[in-house]
């Protein structure tokens, strides 16, 4: 093992680590998202599926690569995670903005959660001005809104604080381009 690939191992345990925490809740969750009686095929909970498990599968090949080359290494494996989990705030503190997020969904629906956590993110990470920090997300779920709520049917729950009907639509909207 060269000198600094351990570290860089417990780095990769610890981001597959956290990404199998975010990713397990979303895969318990993907058996309640509605599915339309009519659309055939490609259902809303497929694609759900699909992110869900190649993501599990790349985590879990991801901590297996980390394990082995920790394990083939003179330094302690345990001793460099410990000390990478210190460093962990960052991705803390992201996977604390993912769950509040997921729980402003259920209060609030897609859209504002969605604009919030965005630009939360965008300035997390450096970003400044009004069109990067604004617009971007703005755009960003006008577009998602199409692709998941119009051309993949995937529809959501009404918000316990604010609700609105995405259903209706989307569904007309879904009728309107020939795709229900």
């Amino acid at each position: 093992m060269k000198v600094g690939e351990g570290n860089f191992a417990a780095k990769e345990a610890g981001a597959a680590i956290v990404a199998l925490a975010i990713l397990a809740p979303f895969s318990l969750a993907i058996g309640e998202i509605y599915v339309d009686p009519s659309d055939s095929g490609f259902g809303s909970r497929d694609f759900p599926r699909l992110i869900a498990v190649t993501g599990i599968g790349l985590c879990l090949l991801l901590l297996a690569r980390a394990a082995l080359t920790l394990r083939a290494g003179e330094g302690s494996p345990v001793r460099d995670l410990r000390s990478e989990v210190r460093r962990l705030g960052g991705p803390l503190v992201i996977a604390l903005a993912a769950g509040l997020y997921i729980w402003a969904i259920t209060l609030f629906q897609y859209a504002l959660p969605t604009l919030a956590i965005m630009m939360f993110l965008i300035r997390y990470f450096g970003g400044r001005g009004v069109a990067r920090t604004v617009v971007v997300p703005v755009f960003a779920v006008a577009l998602y809104y199409l692709v998941f709520f119009v051309l993949l049917g995937v529809f959501e729950e009404p918000g316990t604080i604010i609700a609105y009907d995405t259903y209706s639509i989307a569904r007309d909207l879904r009728q309107l381009i020939g795709l229900h």
